[in-house]
């Protein structure tokens, strides 16, 4: 299982740290699209087809917490 930190504060990221989140810079883009099966799939084939990177996420869940 993986969890992504978008966004916290300087006090949350220390916590993470400390429960075993390692930083790192990531590359983001959100759209505004609709969430269907189509949408994710030409996602996913535009990052391992014509992007190639190591590792990616596509992902329609976004959640937001306490801040």
């Amino acid at each position: 299982m993986i969890s992504i930190i978008l966004a916290a504060n300087a006090e949350a990221k220390e916590r993470a740290k400390a429960a075993g989140f390692t930083e790192y810079t990531v590359l983001l883009r959100h759209e505004a699209c609709m969430s269907t099966q189509e949408e994710k799939a030409k996602r996913e084939t535009e990052l391992a087809m014509e992007i190639q990177p190591f590792q990616f996420l596509v992902s329609d869940y976004w959640g937001m917490g306490n801040e």
